[in-house]
């Protein structure tokens, strides 16, 4: 199997079927079907993917892209910290 045709199998579960579960089954197939020790990671899909849609090979789907980008950062409070780097000014 080549991740062109883990691609192909994205497209087939659309509509209904596409969901993380499928992904991550279709991603630990394509890593034993190719003896590799590591699962592929969503962003060697997405270039691949990127590259297929650039040579016309297949056409562009707002749903694998959406199932292939990382989830929403969630918290069970609501709040989520972030980071704020900021350019550094020497001391006065």
């Amino acid at each position: 199997m080549s991740i062109e045709e883990l691609i192909q199998e994205l497209y087939k579960a659309l509509p209904d079927n596409l969901n993380i579960d499928l992904l991550k089954d279709l991603k630990r197939k394509y890593a034993k079907s190719n003896n590799l020790q590591n699962i592929p990671t969503n962003i060697q899909i997405i270039k691949e993917y990127q590259n297929l849609v650039s040579l016309g090979k297949i056409q562009k789907n707002v749903d694998i892209e959406r199932a292939l980008r990382k989830r929403a950062i969630r918290s069970m409070s609501g709040i989520v910290p972030i980071q704020v780097l900021m350019k550094p000014f020497p001391c006065s």
